[in-house]
């Protein structure tokens, strides 16, 4: 039993670590997007695609440990949290446990935050390339204008001047 949760306590403070690295990833896309680099974006998306597969594999792990350990215990599953776990374990681990428990916690949120801000930033940008591109397309296409049999003549050859005299 203590050796799962020892494996549990490695899986969380391995989840820390790659959460302060996509800290740092989001950072990243952030400067991307503000400087216009389109580049540097993929580039810092395929990173934090990289992160949070790794953070899903590291999350089925520890999924398979607390089922071990609920069974274990004779608790159901989704009653065991962390907070669980550090009272059933000794002094030492305990600390460990709730230590990585509040880190995760303000890890997570701070992730979250920074990743709803960028999401932001880049729905914003792509609004203002989508509202410049229809401005340029309205100039670019065509008006349409009456003929001189008074219909609408629609984007053939419509408001050009045939000849001098109106």
């Amino acid at each position: 039993m203590s050796d799962d949760i020892e494996a549990i306590i490695e899986n969380l403070e391995n989840s820390e670590k790659l959460y302060r690295l996509l800290l740092s990833v989001l950072e990243k896309e952030k400067k991307a997007a503000l400087s216009s680099a389109p580049d540097l974006l993929s580039s810092a998306v395929e990173e934090k695609e990289a992160l949070m597969a790794e953070l899903r594999r590291l999350e089925r792990g520890r999924r398979l440990l607390i089922n071990r350990i609920s069974a274990a215990w004779n608790i159901p599953e989704e009653q065991l949290r962390l907070s669980l776990l550090a009272e059933r374990t000794h002094a030492a681990q305990a600390a460990q446990i709730r230590r990585l428990s509040l880190s995760l916690r303000a890890l997570v949120q701070e992730n979250k935050k920074s990743n709803d801000e960028n999401r932001l930033l880049v729905r914003h940008c792509l609004h203002i390339v989508n509202s410049a591109l229809g401005f340029f397309h309205h100039w670019i296409l065509p008006t349409d204008s009456y003929g001189a049999s008074g219909r609408m003549n629609m984007h053939n050859n419509s408001g050009k001047l045939v000849s001098g005299a109106v």
